[in-house]
């Protein structure tokens, strides 16, 4: 039996980058095959998947989500994850991402929150197959958008953007062009912001669920919170350079797996490409 996820990536994938996206996909998989990482999961933990199958999150449903304050790191134009969170635990989600196309996505979907008369909200995703967000029970103070890219210090960086215009996710890192930092590649400019600040902004003295999204910065993002000694209960993440299989991507993602590992995580959700989530195991 064809399994529905990949059949709807499939689909999304040729919607969106026609034949040529499908032979990179093929490509992709052939090189990942040479370049995977070695990844060990504890099957001892059932994870829930929040979210649709593009913008979709493992997470570990414990009673400590209830009522919580989250961080999700990179929106682009898929709020699945956010909206069934905030729903589920009545929880409030800070957003961060600085995207100009996120920015007015997550406009949108305040504009229906507004909307008492709109019981189900259908907003178009940049993965072409619409998406009906429940926000019937969600109040507007419960999705908060930071405009801001998250990193290691506060400052001002390139934000480069993503080689298919069609695509709406930028990278601080530039990892669609082999991590190249240069001007020459189209990039705005964007205010930085780390997790620290976010944490003394919202009054957060213990993460509950951090989920990055954020286009190879992770890499540096998680480094950095580690050396800070901060250590969200669960790490909902995608090692976007293992969706670029080379060299790189595989010691980058081994790196910070040792680093979390020593520092008592546990993996316990893996969906076979780049999401992975980490539990404390305290």
């Amino acid at each position: 039996m064809i399994n529905l996820n990949i059949m709807l990536k499939f689909v999304s994938r040729y919607r969106k980058d026609g034949i040529n996206g499908l032979f990179k996909n093929f490509i992709t998989k052939i090189k990942f095959k040479y370049y995977k990482p070695n990844i060990v999961i504890n099957k001892n933990y059932k994870a829930t998947i929040l979210g649709n199958y593009y913008g979709g999150k493992g997470v570990l449903d414990l009673p400590s989500l209830n009522n919580a304050n989250i961080i999700s790191c990179g929106l682009g134009e898929d709020a699945s994850f956010d909206v069934e969170f905030a729903n589920k635990y009545n929880a409030t989600v800070v957003i961060v991402d600085p995207t100009p196309r996120a920015i007015d996505y997550y406009n949108t979907i305040i504009k229906k929150i507004k909307n008492k008369g709109k019981k189900l909200a259908k907003l178009k995703t940049e993965n072409i197959l619409n998406n009906s967000y429940n926000l019937s029970k969600i109040k507007e103070k419960q999705l908060i958008l930071e405009k801001f890219a998250l990193w290691t210090e506060k400052t001002t960086l390139n934000f480069y953007l993503p080689i298919n215009k069609k695509h709406v996710s930028h990278s601080i890192v530039n990892f669609q062009n082999s991590y190249q930092i240069d001007d020459k590649f189209e990039h705005i400019k964007v205010n930085t912001i780390t997790i620290s600040e976010i944490m003394d902004k919202y009054k957060i003295n213990k993460i509950e669920l951090l989920k990055l999204d954020i286009e190879g910065a992770e890499i540096e993002v998680l480094e950095k919170m580690l050396l800070d000694q901060i250590y969200p209960n669960q790490i909902c993440v995608e090692f976007d350079g293992l969706n670029f299989p080379c060299k790189k991507a595989k010691s980058d993602f081994e790196k910070i797996d040792s680093m979390l590992r020593a520092n008592h995580y546990i993996l316990i959700y893996y969906d076979g490409l780049a999401d992975f989530t980490y539990l404390l195991n305290s």
